[in-house]
C-alpha cells in the first residue's frame, strides 16, 4: 500500500499522497473520517487514463500538523502550496462525502484553477436547515457528539473499526463492498491515519461541517458533476438532488443498487469517464 509524503510549510508539518506522472491532473478531498488513503483506488486507474493524483491530509489527519485558523481556510491554503510546490496550474478537483465542504472551500478562492468538478456522495451545507433535513438523525448526532469524545475512545475505535457503523450505517451494496479484503484494508488504513492524533481532525471538521459555508455557482466550472449512489444510508440521495438544484450547471448522475462506500470503489472508472 502507497504511504503517504510529506512536506513542510515553515513549522508545521503536511502528509500527502501522490499517485501516478500522467498528464491529467485530479485533485482529491478525502472524506470523514477519512485520509488521503481514500485515493488509493484510483490507482488501477492511472495508467488507462493518465493520471496523476494528489490527496492532501487535512489539518488533524494522518501527520498534518493543525493550522492556527479556521479549518476550511486553513486546507485551503496548505493545498494551494503543495499545488505550487507540484507546478500544478490547472487540475480537476474530486471530493468524496466530508471532503466536498473542502472542494467548495477551494473553488471558493481558486475557482481559476479548477476546470471540472466531480462530487461522489457529497455532504452538502448542513448549517442550512433544508440541507440539514435531510442527513440521517443518527449521522447528525455523531458531528454533534465527536467534539465532546474523550481522546481515549478514538484510540480504542481505530482497533476496533467495526463499530463506527453504529453511526454510519452501510447499505446492502456497501456490505458487499467491505466483503473485499483490498477494499477493507484502505478504509482501514484511512480510519486509522484519520485518529492518529486522537480525533483532532475528525473534530475539527465535524465543527465545521456545522459552521455556515456557502455556494456560489457562478464562479463554478461549466463541467461540474455529481454522483451519488441510490441506496446511501449515511449520506440520503436527496442531498445530492438538492446540491444539483443549487448548482444550475451541475449533471446528476444517481447511481441504482449503490451505496456510500461502493460508489467510490465501484464507479471511479465511469467518474472519470464523465
Amino acid at each position: 500500500m502507497t504511504h503517504s509524503s510529506q512536506f513542510q510549510i515553515h513549522d508545521r508539518r503536511i502528509s500527502y499522497r501522490r499517485l501516478g506522472q500522467g498528464s491529467r491532473k485530479i485533485l482529491f478531498f478525502h472524506g470523514f473520517p477519512g485520509s488521503s488513503a481514500q485515493a488509493l483506488p484510483f490507482q488501477k486507474y492511472l495508467d488507462e487514463f493518465d493520471l496523476e493524483v494528489v490527496c492532501i491530509d487535512r489539518p488533524g489527519y494522518s501527520q498534518t500538523v493543525l493550522g492556527l485558523i479556521e479549518p476550511f481556510e486553513q486546507a485551503t491554503e496548505d493545498i494551494f502550496l503543495l499545488l505550487n510546490e507540484l507546478k500544478w496550474k490547472n487540475f480537476e478537483a474530486v471530493s468524496v462525502s466530508g471532503g466536498t465542504p473542502y472542494l467548495f472551500s477551494i473553488l471558493k478562492k481558486y475557482s481559476s484553477l479548477v476546470h471540472r468538478v466531480s462530487i461522489i456522495s457529497g455532504l452538502g451545507p448542513i448549517a442550512q436547515p433544508d440541507f440539514r433535513e435531510i442527513l440521517p438523525s443518527t449521522s447528525l448526532l455523531s458531528l454533534f457528539l465527536l467534539p465532546l469524545t474523550p481522546e481515549i475512545l478514538f484510540q480504542w475505535l481505530t482497533k476496533k473499526p467495526k463499530l463506527i457503523r453504529l453511526f454510519l450505517k452501510p447499505a446492502p451494496s456497501d456490505l458487499a463492498v467491505l466483503k473485499k479484503i483490498e477494499n477493507v484494508k484502505i478504509l482501514e488504513t484511512a480510519l486509522h491515519e484519520a485518529f492518529m492524533q486522537n480525533g483532532v481532525g475528525p473534530k475539527q471538521d465535524a465543527k465545521a461541517f456545522l459552521s455556515p459555508w456557502t455556494i456560489d455557482s457562478r464562479i463554478y466550472p461549466n463541467d461540474f458533476q455529481i454522483w451519488h449512489g441510490q441506496e446511501d444510508q449515511i449520506i440520503p440521495v436527496k442531498m445530492a438532488k438538492k446540491l444539483a438544484k443549487t448548482i444550475p450547471q451541475a449533471k446528476l448522475n444517481i447511481i441504482p443498487n449503490e451505496g456510500h462506500y461502493s460508489l467510490a470503489f465501484n464507479f471511479i472508472d465511469n467518474i472519470l469517464k464523465g
